[in-house]
């Protein structure tokens, strides 16, 4: 229905405004044609006498978002179609376009193509980068979906594209299920993971339909102890860790993965238990009998565990050094309680104790 030419300058520079679904004239501003209707994406129809909502719907679900970035001259604008935008715009909107100069007009056509073309150039980037990461098809989808209304609440406005990537990407694997932090992004993206976090905590104020799914401490420990190849003893061992110091004063909302890392940590580092002996009847501090190496005990488990330094596990997490060495010392200050007995048990009987913060390797 895009007019060739304006019926008023003649210009053949003409775009279609599929938020209200005006055909406007980028030369002098003239609306050509009023109100059409977009076939290509999933919406509400509104009527223009009354603005109530038709609960009539056309197109898929999933592939909706992509249709209104991507999917042709009716459905190319983001957010297209949609009722409750600008689309809705009143008779006397519609009339100040009619009586807009011709700058005003082209200005208006270009900031809408402005956006439109970041938000495009957005999702290309998401889309590589789900490629190159061998992320499921899914999580662009969803980004395809949150960037779109990220950019209609405005969040895109004066943010790097870089960073808006990585912001929508970390939320998309969020929505998923897919356990990435925000530094594993960043890393992977290369872009700075402040300026990241800072969009991420905008775009969650301003689009309010954003689900996150909670992992567990099984998901969490099970990803960074295989990157470490630590047994799966110690990382079942490692969980209850995690369960019993969510219940114990200073670990409440300490990211899972700060808490998991720390928990690693803790049980993978030991050292030989200083035994009590009588020598000349003066009681002295020895060390423990030495073991012939790593022997089995519980169930995937074996003593001495592999030792991991903080550098090797805060490089598996993306935790600061600093912070996953305060989150050491408070399990450690907290071991009795927060280790299992069976396990704290099995350690005593090879003669071996947990290593203090101070000989942690770097």
């Amino acid at each position: 229905m895009n007019p060739e030419t304006c019926t008023k300058c003649r210009s053949l520079d003409i775009i279609t405004d599929h938020r209200s679904g005006d055909v406007i004239c980028r030369g002098c501003g003239e609306v050509q044609a009023e109100r059409l209707v977009d076939e290509g994406a999933e919406w509400n129809r509104y009527d223009d006498n009354d603005g109530k909502g038709d609960p009539s719907r056309v197109g898929g679900e999933l592939g909706g978002t992509a249709s209104r970035i991507w999917g042709g001259s009716s459905a190319s604008m983001p957010g297209a179609g949609r009722g409750g935008g600008s689309g809705g715009g009143s008779s006397k909107k519609r009339k100040a376009q009619q009586g807009a100069a011709a700058l005003t007009g082209a200005d208006l056509a270009n900031k809408k193509s402005r956006a439109q073309g970041k938000l495009e150039k957005v999702c290309m980037l998401l889309s590589d980068s789900c490629r190159s990461l061998h992320l499921d098809e899914r999580v662009a989808q969803v980004g395809f979906t949150i960037a779109d209304s990220a950019s209609t609440e405005g969040v895109f406005k004066g943010k790097a594209e870089s960073v808006l990537v990585a912001a929508v990407l970390y939320l998309a694997c969020k929505h998923c299920g897919v356990l990435k932090s925000i530094a594993e992004v960043c890393s992977e993206l290369g872009t700075n993971k402040f300026e990241v976090g800072r969009v991420i905590n905008d775009i969650s104020r301003k689009v309010k339909a954003l689900e996150a799914v909670v992992f567990s401490p099984e998901e969490v420990v099970d990803k960074y102890g295989g990157q470490l190849r630590l047994p799966l003893g110690l990382r079942a061992a490692a969980v209850d860790v995690m369960k019993t110091a969510r219940e114990v004063e200073g670990f409440q909302g300490m990211h899972p993965q700060t808490l998991a890392g720390a928990a690693l940590l803790l049980l993978s580092n030991t050292k030989k238990m200083p035994q009590l002996v009588v020598a000349d009847g003066v009681v002295k501090k020895e060390e423990g009998i030495k073991s012939g190496g790593q022997r089995e005990a519980l169930a995937g488990t074996v003593f001495p565990p592999p030792a991991r330094s903080v550098g090797e596990v805060t490089g598996a997490t993306l935790v600061g050094v600093g912070t996953m060495k305060k989150a050491h010392a408070l399990l450690y200050e907290h071991r009795e309680r927060v280790v299992p007995l069976v396990y704290a048990a099995e350690m005593a009987s090879h003669l071996l104790e947990l290593s203090p913060p101070t000989e942690l390797d770097s």
